[in-house]
């Protein structure tokens, strides 16, 4: 049972490499997103005739696609860990209520679950897609491990009391009866300690599952954009365009005697993204918020009052 249970501390880590592994594949997309939004944003502001718009709504089109898709790449990752913590918490309170009902004469280990009592925040069944703090997530699932640990250890001393007794049983006491109690109580503890243990594997089983399958959809969805849009030739051409722009020496007779600073906004948030999140969520990804929001509608609303 040991090394079952230690098993199950590497095969967590396996778990948690995969969730860090799809962080990092949402900042890639995150910033890919928010170059398109840019390079759109700048097509608009330099470019504002109706025919121009026009010709720009495909482009505009292709950025809300990679949005829409974007967002329900961020649901289903919601989900999964969602359901992380569901399982963790709801095992954790099993597990619990066990040793505390049948365990009480080890203070140890109930010490730790009067310890651990308020430590986590009660899960919701209603709220599918509301995001724990993933550390959380982590100290619960290393709390369960202490706890089979405990059990374990428990057994071990159970088992070596029996040993005794049936020493003493061996020099003419009548205590048979008492011995197969006994021992049918640690091989019910020891049952109930497997299960929890496969309770945890399967967990992991599942969990592994999710986030691979999820990790190749984000990979898929990543070299879906790259081989769209060529976001290298993107920059170098961004960067040969400012070498070739010609410049004027300018005397001391040419420059500006007072300048007013700009009030204009930035425009940077181009594409409409969905922000209708389930009640309780947290963005993976924070989301500006100094930014004006221009689309091609409110343009060419804009050129027909002013024509």
């Amino acid at each position: 049972m040991d090394k079952r249970i230690s098993d199950l501390k590497a095969d967590f880590t396996r778990v948690v490499d995969l969730k860090d592994e799809n962080i990092k594949n949402f900042k890639t997309l995150d910033d890919k997103i928010r170059l398109l939004k840019t390079i759109y944003s700048e097509f608009l502001t330099n470019n504002k005739q109706k025919a121009f718009i026009f010709g720009l709504d495909s482009f505009h089109f292709q950025g809300k696609l990679i949005d829409i898709e974007y967002d329900d790449m961020k649901r289903i990752y919601y989900a999964i860990t969602n359901r992380m913590y569901c399982e963790y918490f709801k095992l954790y309170k099993i597990i619990s209520d066990y040793i505390l009902e049948n365990i009480k004469d080890d203070k140890k280990i109930v010490d730790i679950i009067q310890i651990n009592s308020n430590s986590y925040p009660v899960y919701k069944d209603l709220e599918p897609f509301k995001q724990y703090d993933f550390e959380i997530t982590q100290t619960i699932h290393e709390t369960i491990m202490t706890l089979l640990g405990g059990l374990s250890s428990y057994i071990l001393h159970k088992e070596h009391d029996l040993e005794l007794y049936k020493v003493k049983n061996s020099t003419g006491l009548n205590i048979d009866n008492f011995i197969h109690t006994f021992n049918y109580s640690i091989v019910m503890i020891k049952e109930k300690l497997l299960l929890f243990i496969s309770y945890v594997e399967i967990f992991h089983k599942l969990h592994t599952k999710f986030f691979s399958r999820f990790t190749g959809k984000m990979h898929l969805f990543i070299s879906q954009i790259n081989s769209d849009i060529r976001f290298d030739d993107i920059t170098n051409i961004n960067k040969d365009l400012v070498k070739d722009v010609p410049t004027k020496d300018v005397t001391a007779n040419d420059a500006p005697k007072s300048r007013r600073p700009s009030t204009e906004p930035v425009l940077l948030e181009a594409f409409p993204v969905n922000n209708n999140q389930e009640k309780g969520e947290t963005d993976i990804i924070p989301e500006e918020s100094n930014v004006v929001v221009a689309t091609p509608d409110s343009l060419l609303e804009t050129n027909n009052n002013t024509a």
